[in-house]
């Protein structure tokens, strides 16, 4: 109404109460946004240093690593890239028809890279490179939407 009266107290928490909710909503839609591209929130930026080491250098892998670069965490060991003690390749066997890529990898390439396993789970699951560092520490990338190239290339 006209003649109601809003103290400058109640405009400013308004305010500031605003201001958190729409920079909470683009946290939320950042994170969705990081997983839908594949990346795990325990992504650490060594990690896109080390992808970005392995790609040519197009406009789409630099998108790929600017998007990774945005999505990482910091490492804790400030020495260095993080060194995988191994590289497990984790998916529903049922969905392999739909990722023949995959398929040949494991046929013809995989025997190539010591550190490398993989497993069939149930569930559908798609496909998920599960890494381990010498820490014990584990960090799980999706890899639905990479090339066999892409995989080569990071192991």
């Amino acid at each position: 109404s006209p003649n109601m009266r809003v103290s400058p107290r109640c405009l400013v928490l308004c305010s500031v109460a605003l201001l958190l909710l729409i920079d909470h909503s683009a946290v939320v839609a950042n994170e969705t946004s990081c997983s839908d591209m594949g990346f795990s929130e325990t992504l650490l930026c060594s990690s896109c240093i080390d992808f970005e080491q392995h790609l040519d250098d197009n406009s789409e892998s630099k998108q790929v690593v600017s998007e990774c670069k945005r999505c990482c965490s910091p490492d804790m060991d400030v020495s260095g890239a993080v060194e995988y003690e191994s590289a497990t390749l984790v998916m529903c066997e049922c969905r392999m028809h739909g990722f023949p890529h995959i398929s040949e990898f494991l046929n013809k390439k995989a025997k190539k890279y010591p550190k490398f396993s993989h497993r069939f789970v149930g569930g559908g699951l798609g496909p998920t490179l599960h890494l381990a560092s010498k820490n014990g520490a584990t960090e799980i990338l999706n890899i639905e939407h990479w090339k066999t190239e892409n995989l080569e290339d990071f192991l």
